[in-house]
């Protein structure tokens, strides 16, 4: 079971992981994404990352790149660990607030 945390800012690489959206006409599609808790709603997001293009790439940004490429995305219904407790993920669509964790 995949433990998630929530992104401490844009340089937080670990924070990072992958999960797979349904486009418009059906095609499955892998995005980046962090956490973002919203305490006041008390709703916990899938925030899908922007495309980022630099120069050049870091050797820890590189690293990051391979580990999200080479692991397995997050789908609808799949049981996550959140601060310690079992949440299922919700993926809503192609979306900057892509899905939500619900806890189980």
């Amino acid at each position: 079971m995949q433990e998630l945390r929530q992104s401490n800012g844009f340089d937080d690489l670990g924070a990072k992981f992958t999960f797979e959206i349904t486009r418009y006409n059906g095609a499955k599609s892998d995005r980046d994404g962090y956490i973002f808790k919203d305490d006041r709603e008390g709703k916990v997001y899938i925030m899908q990352s922007s495309a980022i293009l630099q120069s050049s790439y870091s050797a820890e940004e590189t690293a990051q790149r391979d580990r999200l490429n080479a692991s397995k995305p997050l789908k609808t219904g799949d049981v996550v660990i959140f601060e310690g407790k079992p949440h299922t993920v919700k993926i809503n669509g192609d979306y900057s607030d892509a899905g939500v964790l619900i806890p189980a």
